[in-house]
């Protein structure tokens, strides 16, 4: 009976891993095709990309809320039908409210992954084994999104070179100036990106065979709504749970200037449109061989210290993606070594942080802390959309100096992680941290 119950277990992660590969590869095309494609077609959605994201991140943790009476599976299959049927529709109608409406529907759909990820790992795993499942994770995700990202841009150039009827080295010289193209090369290059859309579309679909496979059983989840009805809030008031929240906000904005602008940033300083998914899909590959060997690292210096000295190495190259201008001939060399190492670095924070926040509040307030946590990055998420599309961006060296404000906040945030929770919360083994707050790890 108990291997049978571990294997349940087991299995369920691995499901969720595979899962969360498809939304990888959702994520590589949204922030490389499908921003280019909103810059054309509806240049206020885009620009207001972080706001979106936001919004929908809001609206995706209140659904979240509901996981412990739902069940993780109803949510998942619900957020694969709205992300497929949402980005099938946003590369069809043209009217400017269903664009923006698509778009909602579509980030809460691949956001409600995100905001699960932790609480539903920790639901079935051990607490010895969470950080590895949810490393596996986020490599799975980048992955998939190295996918994604790699294939949008050359699917878009070789489907606008067809059209065109010229070759696909021609179609990607123009890809670099679309400023310039005439009705006719427009309608091309539009049309070639609601294929791929399309394409895309039908492929996440695919999310529902390895959804229905998840064996949940009710007491997977009644324990811990019976426990959050008798306890309230008192337990996410306390400060290292508060401090937690600011230092995700910090980072939360910091991150919402830069990362869905990449592309749009780099098809800005002159880099053609095959060499933007390129090196898009670069920083993703980085991402994946620095978190693979995260681990190792809060082994020997302690998670907090691993968060905060990943993220503050990555801001130097922060520094000078912010001059990619500068760079002449060797634009796409420099600017494709910098977005290396700062999403690699940055990114390999990523499962640290994930495990931290399950540390810091019981086991029956995991899922209403994790949609908390992500409720309070849609908040930066939504000023920062705001602050990019009313006063950032409005200035010709915008996107440049968004890098420069980043830099600034994650020194801010990091520096706040180090000062807060080192004492506490530094810990290379998780047995280590257990003993130093085993009160906010009971039941775990």
């Amino acid at each position: 009976m108990q291997d049978r119950f571990e294997k349940r277990y087991r299995d369920n992660c691995v499901i969720y891993i595979l899962i969360y590969a498809f939304i990888g590869m959702m994520t590589g095309l949204i922030f490389d095709a499908l921003i280019t494609f909103l810059m054309t077609v509806s240049p206020d959605t885009a620009k207001s990309m972080a706001s979106y994201m936001g919004i929908a991140t809001f609206a995706a943790s209140s659904i979240a809320i509901l996981a412990p009476k739902a069940g993780y599976k109803r949510i998942i299959i619900f957020a694969a039908i709205v992300t497929s049927a949402s980005l099938a529709a946003i590369s069809y109608v043209q009217n400017q409210w269903l664009i923006s409406a698509c778009l909602f529907l579509l980030m809460t759909g691949i956001t409600l992954f995100d905001v699960i990820l932790s609480p539903y790992i920790a639901t079935y795993t051990a607490a010895a084994s969470r950080t590895s499942f949810l490393t596996k994770a986020s490599c799975a995700s980048v992955l998939g999104t190295i996918i994604g990202t790699f294939a949008g841009g050359p699917m878009i150039v070789l489907l606008f070179s067809k059209k065109l009827n010229i070759p696909y080295n021609a179609a990607k010289i123009l890809t670099q100036d679309i400023s310039s193209f005439s009705f006719g090369y427009y309608s091309g290059y539009i049309d070639a990106h609601r294929i791929v859309m399309m394409v895309f579309a039908a492929a996440s679909i695919l999310i529902l065979i390895p959804a229905f496979s998840i064996r949940e059983s009710v007491g997977d989840h009644a324990s811990h709504a019976k426990e959050k009805q008798s306890s309230g809030l008192p337990e996410l008031l306390n400060k290292y749970v508060v401090l937690f929240l600011i230092y995700t906000i910090l980072s939360r904005f910091a991150a919402s200037l830069i990362a869905p602008y990449v592309s749009v940033y780099l098809t800005k300083i002159g880099i053609n449109r095959a060499a933007v998914s390129m090196l898009a899909t670069l920083q993703y590959l980085s991402a994946l061989v620095f978190m693979a060997s995260s681990g190792k690292l809060v082994k020997k210096i302690g998670q907090i210290y691993a968060i905060a000295a990943l993220c503050l190495a990555s801001v130097p190259f922060m520094l000078i993606l912010a001059n990619g201008h500068r760079f002449g001939s060797q634009v796409e060399l420099i600017v494709g070594t910098a977005l290396f190492f700062r999403a690699g670095l940055a990114n390999a924070a990523v499962p640290v942080t994930n495990s931290l926040t399950m540390e810091l509040v019981p086991k029956k307030s995991w899922a209403l802390y994790a949609s908390l946590v992500f409720m309070m990055q849609s908040t930066a998420q939504i000023f920062a959309g705001l602050f990019t599309k009313l006063y950032l961006f409005n200035n010709t060296s915008g996107y440049a100096d968004a890098y420069y404000y980043a830099a600034i906040l994650y020194i801010t945030a990091h520096g706040m992680l180090l000062a807060a929770f080192s004492k506490r919360y530094n810990c290379s083994e998780r047995a280590e941290c257990n003993q130093k707050h085993i009160s906010s790890t009971t039941g775990q």
